[in-house]
């Protein structure tokens, strides 16, 4: 999984290879008070991991910089995480907060430039989304398939 501000991207990985065929975004709900928003996300988390039944979920955390890291700007992506992780742990599935260095180690990726410029490393892109953190997801989910 991979958050912006606004929204979750999911990505499933079976043996290696990024899958389509389930859900590739998590929103908070428009038009709900705040509360029954996070309600809302908890519930479609929840139905998202029911459907993908994972062995387990990374979340890719953001990039380590001064830049763009006001709270501001992170306690939304945060919420999401929080959301999302509330659910797995409902389900009792293992969880990684990942790393992006830690992500770079596992597939063997150059240290240098942002992650973006490195999606081909998932593959051809697979279903909507992709360049907007799908793709980034779909790099978590193989990482996290990597011991």
């Amino acid at each position: 999984m991979n958050c912006d501000p606004q929204r979750a991207f999911l990505a499933v990985a079976e043996e290696g290879v990024i899958v389509n065929g389930f859900p590739a975004k998590l929103e908070l709900a428009a038009g709900l008070d705040d509360g029954q928003r996070l309600l809302a996300l908890i519930d479609d988390a929840e139905r998202a991991l029911t459907q993908i039944d994972p062995e387990r979920l990374a979340i890719l955390l953001p990039e380590a910089s001064g830049r763009g890291s006001s709270h501001a700007r992170l306690a939304p992506r945060i919420i999401i995480e929080t959301l999302v992780r509330t659910a797995a742990a409902k389900r009792t599935i293992p969880l990684e907060m990942m790393s992006r260095p830690r992500l770079r180690s596992k597939l063997g990726l150059p240290r240098k430039g942002s992650l973006d410029q490195y999606l081909d490393a998932a593959g051809d892109p697979i279903g909507s989304y992709w360049t907007a953190g799908r793709g980034l997801a779909a790099l978590a989910a193989l990482a996290a398939g990597r011991d």
